[in-house]
């Protein structure tokens, strides 16, 4: 059996090619971005990260940008540490449903200000 690994950074075209071959038939797709999004996404997945930083608070800082998608936001910190938070898998095509950004453009924000809201559910 012929095995091929199909390797690229993001945007480079792998999920094109991997549905070309499942189209043409015979091959068996192993979709490792597919099984990686699945065990980040699970409820263990988030409570081991939890558990690994309890009580982590960003630092004071002011808002860069909150993303038009509402589903990412960008700061700097007071120290000038750039910092870019992103919040689920797949969250473009959700086009902010279930989001909701408690900053905007511009704003300072201190220690543990609460900057988003979200919907797991969403």
């Amino acid at each position: 059996m012929l095995r091929i690994g199909l390797t690229g950074p993001t945007g480079s075209g792998k999920s094109t090619v991997t549905a070309l071959m499942r189209q043409w038939g015979g091959v068996e797709v192993l979709d490792a971005d597919a099984i990686a999004h699945e065990v980040n996404n699970s409820p263990a997945a988030a409570d081991a990260i939890a558990g690994a930083f309890p009580g982590t608070r960003l630092p004071d800082g002011t808002i860069d940008t909150v993303f038009d998608s509402k589903h990412a936001i960008s700061m700097t910190t007071a120290t000038g540490a750039e910092l870019l938070i992103h919040i689920g898998m797949d969250t473009v095509k959700l086009e902010g449903k279930g989001y909701e950004p408690q900053v905007k453009n511009g704003d300072k924000v201190r220690k543990g200000q609460l900057l988003m809201k979200f919907d797991m559910e969403a």
